[in-house]
């Protein structure tokens, strides 16, 4: 059986085709695929990026109802959104996951260890003998701290106070009001904002820290904060490697206490191939991934 693997987030999505020899023969991309914040978004760009790959490998549409297909999305883990989504490919048979799912399994090539990961959202897993615990990736509108829409989103916030006199100005602040034209724009651009058009300006945020900005140095603490009480929790210190993945992982990497530092790793595999490891143990139960 021929295998499509799919990995899907908030900034785009990945397919990747594989012979049943494990051969990737075709591969293709498409636009944003989060099952939660839009789900017919999310079909079709997963539709298109699925097409690109079998028209790479020159291998018909029609030849989807003999092969298997895993997809990793972000937000198909809301209560039946996976049996939603299966039910629009025409697979032989298909299974829907979490985005979360590939990219652990990618990053620990089916080992212990912890994983971080800072994209548009974020999330922690620490995975211990088969025991995962799992922090964060609920979404921007009641977590990701410190994902890239929470830092652009956190910016925001904090400009609109400070056009108040509710809280610091900075250069930040004063460039944010400037760039959408005062407080009202920003209210208007929040009220129909997706998070990937806060992540926009995630990299604004990280660059004003670097120079200095006291108010986009304090989001930034406040995110770093947040990873080293989630990594305490998680005894990220006594449970193999620690691997950062995302965006941002550079950002938060650098800032690791020593100790942390020193059992950073970088990731055996991408979420693509966490997504294939991941196919051939729910397609094919006891056989090894070749």
């Amino acid at each position: 059986m021929y295998l499509i693997v799919v990995d899907g987030g908030g900034t785009g999505c990945r397919a990747r085709l594989h012979a049943p020899s494990g051969e990737v023969i075709g591969a293709g991309e498409g636009g944003p695929a989060n099952a939660a914040t839009d789900l017919e978004r999310t079909i079709r760009n997963v539709r298109a990026a699925i097409r690109a790959a079998y028209a790479k490998a020159r291998r018909g549409h029609d030849k989807q109802a003999e092969d298997g297909a895993l997809l990793g999305l972000a937000g198909a883990g809301l209560r039946n959104r996976a049996k939603q989504i299966e039910a629009q490919f025409g697979f032989g048979r298909i299974h829907v996951g979490t985005d979360r799912d590939i990219m652990v399994e990618g990053a620990l090539g089916g080992g212990d260890g912890t994983v971080a990961m800072f994209g548009t959202g974020s999330f922690l897993v620490a995975r211990r003998e088969g025991d995962v615990q799992y922090i964060g990736g609920h979404g921007l509108q009641l977590g990701d701290e410190g994902g890239g829409a929470w830092l652009g989103r956190e910016a925001l916030r904090a400009a609109i106070r400070a056009s108040e006199g509710m809280g610091p100005e900075s250069v930040l602040t004063k460039a944010l009001l400037a760039k959408y034209g005062g407080a009202g724009q920003l209210v208007s651009f929040a009220a129909t904002a997706r998070p990937q058009d806060y992540a926009h300006l995630a990299p604004v945020v990280v660059k004003a820290a670097g120079k200095s900005d006291d108010v986009a140095r304090m989001i930034v603490h406040r995110a770093m904060e947040y990873l080293l009480q989630a990594l305490l929790l998680l005894d990220a210190r006594h449970n193999g490697p620690l691997v950062i993945l995302g965006g941002l992982a550079g950002l938060y990497r650098s800032a690791l206490p020593d100790d942390l530092a020193a059992i950073c790793a970088e990731p055996q595999g991408t979420a693509l191939d966490g997504a294939y490891s991941l196919a051939r143990k729910v397609f094919y139960p006891g056989v090894e991934k070749r």
